[in-house]
């Protein structure tokens, strides 16, 4: 992602209306995956600067999240959740250690 996303990210959190202008159905994708995290931050269009929004999030809020009916998240594979707008609320509040990594 770019950095001025990324930084928006940090300064206001998870927020349908800005992820549907990126793409256009507004749900929030993460990976446990460092190479794919950065493969997509070098791949958005506002990059350069490419930037990394990192976080952490408990176990005990991950499977919150996945279990909010209506659906919070779908995983794909074994590192990838698609995050969706339901979940914001929640994942806005359990995120922790967020950062801004900005990609040489």
């Amino acid at each position: 992602m770019s950095a001025v996303s990324a930084m928006d990210l940090l300064q206001r959190g998870v927020d349908q209306a800005a992820a549907a202008a990126w793409n256009g159905s507004g749900e929030f994708w993460v990976t446990t995956d460092l190479h794919r995290a950065n493969w997509f931050a070098r791949s958005h269009p506002g990059s350069p600067p490419a930037a990394r929004f990192e976080f952490d999030l408990t176990q005990g809020s991950l499977v919150a999240i996945l279990n909010l009916f209506p659906s919070g998240a779908v995983q794909h594979g074994t590192s990838d959740y698609e995050l969706l707008p339901v979940s914001y609320a929640l994942l806005n509040i359990a995120m922790i250690n967020r950062q801004v990594v900005l990609l040489p």
